[in-house]
């Protein structure tokens, strides 16, 4: 506006001075020179013509989308919480799950001496198992006795490992280790179950579970990966090796832990490791955790082949 000022003002104190055919001239000059400013100033979205107006492209500005890594295993991870006296835990439900599932019997001997029952079901699930899920699943968000169902589904690189948070924190947790047959305890604890994902050929997958105790105040530790050392911000991590597992899973099929529901217990006190991971006690009486994994997809890896 500053700049047609000028030129207006310029043209009014030339067509005083001079004849008219000098001052058509010059207006016509002025005209050009005032509309290729016009212009410019439109082409370029000069502040000028834009005061008050918003770009609408930030008001819709969003994050891309996370895409999974090429060898991701995707895994379905559900807690099915149900009264420890739940006739369905007990012999309906393991009448229809493979308890045998390729484990060796050294190791499925040690894991039922200390209190675990580990089982696989095919990617159809038995009729129990159903019954389970959708007893759990009319009221997943309340915290009562007989229906509770918490689920995710996570993305896991192949050869890396999931820590899986059986409990919460716990102001203490007791367990008979078969190691040395004494109990132990930890004071604000919480048992973890850490999945590494292994690709074996296609379609199916090796777990190798680790059952760890995290307990302590959380302190920054140096922490061994495949590479190097790093600090992380973590509690005390005792493994239990001699109770590690593994499973072979096709996809869509479910491995299924828990515990056993009876246990034999030291002075009354004692609890074993399985029922110190997956049972828990409320005001409305006890409750038995069952840990369901199931292999939800897998991103293929196209071999190259070269002449």
């Amino acid at each position: 506006m500053f700049l047609a000022g000028l030129l207006l003002r310029t043209l009014v104190m030339a067509s005083g001075r001079s004849g008219q055919n000098r001052a058509k001239n010059l207006r016509r000059s002025c005209v050009r020179v005032l509309s290729g400013c016009l212009l410019c100033l439109a082409v370029t979205g000069c502040s000028l013509l834009s005061i008050g107006r918003t770009d609408e492209k930030s008001d819709n500005f969003k994050l891309p989308l996370l895409t999974a890594p090429r060898d991701a295993v995707q895994l379905d991870l559900v807690f099915v919480d149900r009264p420890e006296s739940d006739l369905l835990l007990q012999g309906s439900l393991w009448k229809e799950i493979d308890e045998i599932a390729g484990m060796p019997p050294q190791t499925r001997s040690r894991l039922h001496q200390a209190g675990w029952r580990i089982g696989v079901a095919s990617s159809r699930p038995p009729h129990a198992l159903e019954e389970l899920l959708e007893l759990a699943s009319d009221l997943p968000e309340m915290r009562d006795t007989d229906r509770r169902l918490i689920g995710r589904r996570v993305a896991i690189p192949a050869g890396t490992d999931v820590p899986i948070e059986v409990t919460e924190l716990l102001p203490e947790l007791r367990a008979r280790l078969e190691a040395d047959g004494q109990i132990k305890s930890w004071s604000d604890a919480k048992a973890v179950l850490r999945v590494r994902v292994e690709r074996e050929q296609d379609g199916w997958v090796r777990l190798v579970c680790t059952p760890e105790i995290h307990h302590g105040r959380k302190w920054l530790r140096p922490i061994a990966t495949e590479q190097d050392w790093q600090h992380q911000r973590t509690q005390n991590i005792e493994p239990l090796y001699e109770l590690q597992f593994e499973l072979s899973l096709n996809l869509g099929e479910m491995g299924v832990v828990t515990a056993r529901n009876k246990i034999d217990q030291l002075d009354g006190a004692a609890e074993s490791v399985g029922r110190a991971f997956f049972h828990s006690g409320e005001m409305n009486g006890k409750l038995q955790r069952l840990l369901i994994i199931r292999v939800a997809d897998m991103r293929r890896m196209t071999q190259v082949y070269e002449d």
